[in-house]
């Protein structure tokens, strides 16, 4: 008969005894040995008998299950006094000399005293096969790992697990790898996309370049399991390594970087001063941090593909969106240019008069294009400027009434005569509400009793808003979605599809929101609110305005 001892983490001190069967190992309660510990999986592992023996199976590919500090990734078989990890849970794994159960252990008593153990030089990895492993003597062949090391595995998580630029990630994490290990070097290797080679991402010392042992990372790599060199030169893997013996390496330790049956690359550090002799508590920690590192390394290495991809898409609507409209400006432009080549050549001066109109305002349609994709691609600054939005408001309103009453649209003025003056860029926000008003005036044209009211009031003391309200018919709610997006338009050829995106960026850049109400048949209401004085600069602008 077989027990498992739980001897670090939830229910430390607990008792379960094997049977003949198949136990199963995890944190769902319907295993048979149920560990409540939020870093091991809901099915995780499961260990059976076969032919005299004990067999351990990893189940959860992810996050792994360690023998000795190896991690599995086959049938195991299990060696009297081994040592299992499943997260942050360790579990001895014991037979019991003459079939006596100490039935003195029961759960939730003191730990067992368990006799000195010297650490074998030979570890076996699968029935027949053994490797040599040497390690420095210890009192106990099972690491515990202090509260300073639980403190930095903390941070690890902490840092690693809130960062999603690659560069950052893998600096920060190397940084705190000399802080644990001290090490005279290391580096961190991934696999490029769609190539089988280990690049270096980041290595210290950061003068020169690091050699890396070639020898260890691809034994690492190739048995997918961490790797501890207490000392090369004993080590009867590593010994006659024509590398280890060049780069005078005396300790290493080294893990790959593994996310479900992919392994994204490897942490290596070594020491060459008889001083530093890595441990297999250093091997635990580095195995905990490899962990973490490599689910930080994957869920930033997808946000960056994701990123990639919707660039590569925005870049094509782009050019769909600036090719139709150029397209449709370019028929204008050649048409009046033949009309007015054959003015000139006829001396007809009415038909070149009639023709340079449409020039023009081809021309215009350019100029305001280039104008408004600068603006939406450049990241601005606001010219803050000490004005009055009702004065604001007013020049708009003077500027737009005649084209409002040729529309056939009561163009109306609301002011709140309280309102205070606030800083702002005046130009920028001048055309942000013009853009509004016009979209309102163009949306309303020619309906009955059409109406676009311009109001200014103040919600709080802090801010300051401007409403622009029309009776149009409204957004449906798949339009709406998407009425921000750039180069989106449902004007057609009258209008670029950028209007509104520079809106939203200019007022967000000001610290302030853009929000649309709409219901299809009754209208539109834009609602911008500006904050009254040019915030603190290390307060972010507000993202996302709501639609």
């Amino acid at each position: 008969m077989a027990f498992l001892f739980i001897q670090q983490g939830p229910n430390k001190g607990a008792v379960f005894h094997l049977h003949q069967g198949t136990a199963k190992i995890g944190r769902n309660p319907t295993n048979d040995l149920v560990v409540p510990d939020d870093t091991v999986s809901r099915f995780h592992a499961e260990i059976y008998p076969r032919a005299g023996h004990y067999y351990i199976r990893d189940l959860e590919r992810s996050q792994g299950t360690f023998v000795n500090d190896l991690r599995i990734s086959r049938e195991t078989p299990l060696e009297n006094d081994a040592v299992i990890r499943l997260g942050q849970t360790e579990i001895l794994f014991q037979m019991e000399e003459n079939d006596q159960t100490p039935s003195q252990w029961k759960t939730g008593e003191s730990e067992p005293v368990l006799k000195d153990k010297t650490p074998s030089d030979m570890m076996v990895l699968e029935p027949g096969k053994t490797i040599a492993f040497s390690l420095p003597s210890r009192e106990t062949a099972t690491p515990v790992l202090m509260d300073k090391h639980w403190e930095i595995l903390s941070r690890v998580a902490d840092a690693t697990l809130s960062v999603f630029d690659l560069d950052l990630l893998l600096g920060t994490l190397m940084d705190m790898l000399f802080e644990m290990f001290s090490p005279d070097r290391g580096v961190i290797l991934l696999y490029e996309k769609d190539k089988n080679e280990l690049i270096p991402k980041v290595y210290r010392p950061r003068q020169g370049e690091v050699n890396v042992s070639s020898t260890i990372v691809h034994y690492a790599i190739e048995n997918r399991m961490s790797l501890l060199i207490g000392d090369t030169s004993e080590d009867l893997r590593f010994s006659a390594a024509k590398s280890i013996v060049a780069q005078a390496i005396r300790s290493a330790i080294c893990s790959p970087l593994v996310r479900e049956d992919r392994v994204l690359g490897v942490i290596y550090i070594d020491a060459m001063s008889h001083k530093i002799t890595y441990t297999k508590e250093d091997l635990t920690l580095l195995n905990i941090v490899a962990a973490h590192a490599a689910i930080s390394i994957e869920n930033t290495l997808l946000i960056e593909e994701k990123v990639r991809a919707e660039r590569l898409a925005a870049i094509g609507t782009a050019v769909a969106g600036i090719s139709h409209y150029v397209k449709n400006i370019l028929t204008g432009l050649i048409g009046s240019g033949h009309l007015i080549d054959m003015g000139l050549q006829t001396s007809d001066m009415d038909l070149i008069k009639s023709a340079w109109p449409i020039q023009k305002r081809s021309a215009g349609k350019i100029s305001t294009l280039v104008q408004d994709m600068l603006s939406y691609s450049k990241e601005r600054e606001p010219d803050w400027e000490l004005g009055n939005l009702n004065a604001l408001l007013t020049e708009i309103y003077e500027e737009q009434r005649e084209r409002a009453q040729n529309a056939s649209v009561d163009l109306q003025l609301e002011l709140d005569e309280n309102l205070p003056d606030s800083q702002y860029d005046q130009k920028g926000i001048h055309d942000t509400i013009l853009n509004i008003v016009t979209n309102a005036i163009e949306a309303c044209t020619d309906m009955p009793n059409a109406r676009v009211v311009l109001r200014s009031l103040q919600p709080n003391p802090n801010q300051l808003s401007v409403l622009a309200i029309d009776n149009g018919p409204g957004i449906p709610d798949d339009i709406r979605k998407k009425i921000f997006e750039p180069f989106f338009s449902t004007k057609g050829s009258k209008g670029t599809g950028l209007g509104l995106s520079v809106a939203r960026k200019t007022v967000e850049e000001h610290y302030g929101t853009l929000v649309l109400d709409t219901t299809p048949g009754q209208g539109i209401t834009f609602i911008l609110t500006l904050p009254r004085k040019k915030p603190d600069q290390t307060q972010s602008p507000l993202k996302g305005s709501q639609v």
